[in-house]
């Protein structure tokens, strides 16, 4: 499933599967920094073998400005430091801020259509 979702990203996003496997990683550091252990299982579940190697890709964005300005934000608007924190991620994968909304939604489709009900709440409340 995880190489699916790779491949996915890669085409409707225009991206090398670098890129396409670093924000993957992203996100799902954020889900688990996030997530009760219990509900970063689900998404774990979902996704497949792999994930480990997938969140080792994520890049480290706390070490560039964005991802400083981030950890300020989140201490006064969660979804705004959330954002911001990304942008750092992403900034470092060569992607532009402008497409990161597109790379969360098309991961987002990709997981709900695959995880039912369950998983499609989970992220509506989480990341929707």
């Amino acid at each position: 499933m995880i190489d699916e979702l790779i491949q996915e990203l890669m085409k409707k996003m225009k991206v090398s599967e670098e890129q396409a496997k670093g924000g993957l990683g992203l996100l799902l550091k954020f889900c688990q920094e996030k997530l009760s252990h219990h509900d970063f299982k689900k998404i774990t579940d979902l996704v497949g073998n792999g994930w480990h190697e997938i969140l080792k890709n994520a890049p480290d964005s706390s070490k560039n400005l964005m991802g400083r300005l981030g950890g300020f934000a989140s201490k006064f608007n969660e979804k705004l430091g959330a954002m911001a924190h990304f942008a750092g991620g992403f900034k470092s994968l060569d992607i532009e801020a402008a497409k990161i909304q597109e790379f969360v939604n098309v991961t987002l489709k990709h997981l709900k259509e695959k995880g039912g009900p369950q998983v499609k709440e989970l992220l509506d409340k989480f990341l929707g």
